[in-house]
Order: structure tokens, then sequence, then C-alpha cells
């Protein structure tokens, strides 16, 4: 039983006989991750080099370091050029290329332990110390770097107890190659533990997600049944009341509200579209100034009596290329949100101001926004704000922190997928008790003029 159990632990997850898609990209993104690792591993193994050579005359250090690294790029761009799947004499030869650079390091670590000195066979524990380290963290990704970890690691480990035991004798001998082959095991049995941790972390983060986009479709999917649902009743409702409706005015009052039930359904499916950023806009050079103060009576017609209304046009950069009127859409959904936050008191400010980003400005599953020079269009209120717990969640479809105000929908939502379509981004903040600041980033237009 024990014997099985120990076979299991040992067996590879993967073919190390094929590579298919993601461990061939498993491989390149070690290999590009490794850039860094290799330049400290030159800049420490470069003075040691020089170091022996001082001490003991020893030249061949100096002769490997070239060889060895020279071997390393290779490897690299041997690596970076792999196709999608790898397997039969490509799958022999990366394997045959990694195990070389492993076993002409471990060449250099044997060679250094032979030396009588023990200054000597100090270093060559460092360096086999610094690969097993490098390899139960890095290489432990990669089924097939793990395989060759092993076994180098495995000929380094003879090779050292041979070198040396001329010198122990047969007792120092039998005992060194036992304790060898316990650190090998030990080594062996870490790899593959860590390899395995990862993969199960993999799996429970890819479980994470796809639980993730599953209750964002579920409220998705529930609140456009509520909502075209309700829109479609009141259409059909007001539509057969006024087919039975016998006062001319009195059809006409119910047929302007089916009118407007039906309006709505379509302005959810735009949008439906907005939010995936797949809407068709139409793009034209606006004056951001001019628009806040053109879009100012309806933004007040939105907000009761008691809410102060207030527009702030701070930036110097005015001009910006975006869909007008979908804009404006979504200025009337931000300011609407910021309504039901702030209440009956408080104020709403519309704020314009310039940014200047000198580098990328990073977004959780999505691409950087390049520097450059940008406008915020921020709404802020004093209304109630969002605990830090919830901002990940906001911009989600018909997600809501408000029970009882009215039913939740696709604004945030909208107006993120807006501005990133805009070629700009969503940025929220917010304080409980203080206030929320919905900021929407787009690229100045190349046309300004300050």
């Amino acid at each position: 039983m024990r014997v099985t159990r120990l076979n299991d632990r040992l067996k590879m997850p993967a073919d190390l006989f094929r590579l298919g898609d993601q461990e061939v990209r498993v491989l390149k993104r070690i290999s590009a991750d490794g850039v860094w690792e290799r330049k400290m591993r030159f800049a420490c193994l470069a003075p040691m080099a020089v170091a022996v050579w001082a001490l003991s005359g020893l030249w061949l250090p100096i002769l490997w370091l070239p060889v060895y690294f020279t071997v390393l790029q290779m490897n690299a761009r041997l690596t970076e050029g792999l196709p999608p799947t790898v397997a039969g004499r490509r799958m022999a030869l990366l394997a045959v290329a990694l195990l070389a650079d492993s076993l002409l390091f471990f060449a250099a670590v044997v060679y250094i332990a032979h030396q009588p000195d023990l200054l000597f066979q100090g270093l060559a524990l460092f360096m086999l110390s610094g690969y097993m380290l490098n390899a139960t963290t890095e290489h432990s990704e990669a089924p097939l770097l793990v395989a060759v970890d092993i076994v180098a690691v495995a000929v380094a480990l003879v090779g050292i107890t041979v070198v040396l035991s001329p010198a122990l004798g047969i007792g120092g001998t039998a005992v060194l190659g036992v304790g060898a082959a316990i650190l090998w095991l030990y080594f062996t049995l870490s790899v593959i533990n860590t390899m395995q941790a990862r993969r199960r972390l993999r799996t429970s983060l890819g479980a994470l997600s796809e639980s993730k986009v599953v209750e964002t479709v579920g409220r998705l999917t529930g609140g456009l049944a509520r909502d075209f649902g309700g829109h479609m009743t009141a259409v059909l409702g007001n539509l057969e009341l006024a087919m039975h409706a016998d006062d001319p005015k009195a059809q006409r009052v119910l047929l302007h509200e089916a009118h407007d039930s039906a309006q709505a359904a379509a302005e959810l499916t735009t949008q439906l579209v907005a939010f995936s950023g797949r809407a068709h806009l139409r793009p034209v050079a606006v004056d951001l100034v001019t628009f806040l103060e053109e879009i100012r009576p309806r933004m007040r017609r939105l907000l009761p009596a008691t809410v102060a209304l207030e527009i702030e046009p701070y930036s110097t950069a005015r001009m910006v290329f975006v869909d007008r009127r979908q804009l404006e859409t979504v200025m009337a959904e931000l300011v609407e949100n910021a309504r039901d936050a702030v209440g009956t008191s408080g104020s709403v400010r519309l704020v314009t101001r310039d940014l200047q980003r000198d580098e990328p400005l990073k977004r959780p599953g999505r691409v950087a926004l390049p520097p450059g020079r940008y406008i915020r269009l921020e709404v802020i209120d004093t209304g109630s704000g969002i605990p830090e717990s919830l901002l990940q969640q906001v911009h989600e479809p018909f997600f809501t922190t408000k029970r009882a105000v009215r039913a939740p929908g696709l604004g945030l939502s909208m107006a993120k997928g807006f501005a990133e379509q805009s070629g700009g981004a969503l940025l929220i903040h917010s304080v409980p008790d203080e206030g929320t600041e919905i900021t929407m980033l787009f690229p100045v237009h190349v046309h300004n003029r300050p």
C-alpha cells in the first residue's frame, strides 16, 4: 500500500511525451518571466568565477561562463518559438536542450566540489541549493521542467558523491551516498507536491471565476427578464385598455403610455449593448464644458429641488471624441444613481479635470490604458457611499446597494462599457456616509484647442 501511494505521488500529472497548448504557454511564460532571474544569475556567477580564478588559478569556470549562458539564451529562443503543440522529435529536442543547460550548470558544481579547498565545496553547495530552490518555485509550473530538474539533480548528487569518495573512504562515501539519496527523494517529493498544489490552486481559481460568471449571467438574465417583462406588460395592458376605450382622449393617453413603455424597453436593449462594449457608436468631437451646460436642464429635472446641481469645469482641455447621444444617456444614468444615493438633501457635482498619465493604467481583466493626456468627467455625490467590500461589484449588471429605491439596472455597467469602448476607463471611489465619485476617463481629442 505504501509503495502504491509513493508511486502515485511520483507520477507526473501531464504526458511528458507531448505538450498541449496550455503546457506550451506555461513554458513560454516561465521563459519570459525568467529574463530578470537569468540576469541576476549571471551577476552572481560571473564574480564567483572570477574569484575562483583569482584564488586558485582555475581558468575553466571563466571559460564555462559564456558557454553556459549562451546555451541558456538558445533554450529561451527555442522555447519562445514553440508551436501550440509539441510532440515527436521536437519534443525530444526540447527535452534534451533543457536537460543540457541543467547538466552544464551541474558540471560546474561537480567541478568546483572536486577541488580540495573547503571553500570551493561550500560554493558548490550554494550553487546546488540555488538550483533546487529555483526548481521548487518557478519551474514547478511545468511538468517537463520538473522532470528535467529531478533528473539533473540526481546526476549532480551522484557526481558530487563520486568526486568526493576518494577523500572519504568507503564508510564516508556510503554515508554521503545515503544522504544524497534522501536529499534527492525529499527534493523530488517537494517539487512534485508544489506542482500539484499550484494545479489545485489554479483549478480552484478557475472554478471560482466560473462561478462568478454564472452569478453575473444569472443576475443579468433575471434583471432583463424582470425589467423587459414589466415594460411589455405595461405596453400590452395599455393597448388592451385603449382598444376598449370609447373616449378618444383616454385612448391617446393610453397609447402614449404604451409608447413610453415600449421606448423604455428599447432603451434597455441599447443599454445592454453598451454594457457589452459593442454598441454601434457614432463618435464626434464634443466640447465637454459646453456639453455639460447643454444637458444641465435635463439633469436638473432628474433631481429633487432640494438637491443642488453644480457644474465645475476645471479642465484646460475640453474636446473628446465620443458618441454624444450615448454620453448623454450615460450621464443621465449616473445622475439618477447619485439621486438615489443622496435622497432629499445634498448635492451632485459634474466636474471635468485634466489628467496626464506617464505610465499605463492597469485594469483587471482588461488591456492597460496607455499613457497620454485624458479628461476626467466626474459625477460626485454627497450620498450614503458604497462599502469597500462592494466596490468591485457595483459595475456588474443589475447589481445594487439600494434595497427599496428603484429596480437595479445597467447604469454603471453601461457607463463602464461605453467609457472603455470610447478608449477610456471607468473609475469608482466611494467612502461610506460621505459620498461617491464616478469618473469616466476619455482621451483628449487630437484636434483639441485648450
